[in-house]
């Protein structure tokens, strides 16, 4: 099995440090609530690469009742935004689901899950 670094465990995949199946991992564990001893590393979905495992996040952050807005940027970065009760702010990134992915985790951190 394969555990979280400590660079994720402390919330840097927002300030990137961390590859693309490291920051599924985060999201799987810190969005998604999943328990990383129940699964191997190779299971994880794709969350921030494919924009179906990324649309599961969104659904995700709905259930929470957080506001979403997703848009493409005139340079074709993607930026996602959050809003939950008392948090605001946005993440950009290359593709939809990794800004989708950011943004998620940002938010996580702010309101302490």
């Amino acid at each position: 099995m394969q555990s979280l670094s400590p660079e994720m465990e402390e919330g840097k995949a927002s300030e990137g440090y961390v590859s693309n199946r490291d920051l599924d991992a985060l999201v799987a564990k810190k969005v998604m609530g999943r328990d990383e001893s129940h699964y191997h590393y190779t299971e994880i979905p794709n969350y921030s690469t494919a924009i179906g495992p990324a649309f599961d996040v969104v659904v995700k952050m709905r259930e929470w009742e957080w506001l979403l807005g997703l848009w493409v940027e005139t340079d074709g970065s993607w930026t996602c935004q959050v809003q939950t009760a008392t948090w605001e702010g946005q993440e950009t990134a290359k593709t939809a689901p990794e800004a989708i992915c950011r943004a998620a985790l940002a938010a996580c951190k702010e309101k302490g899950k």
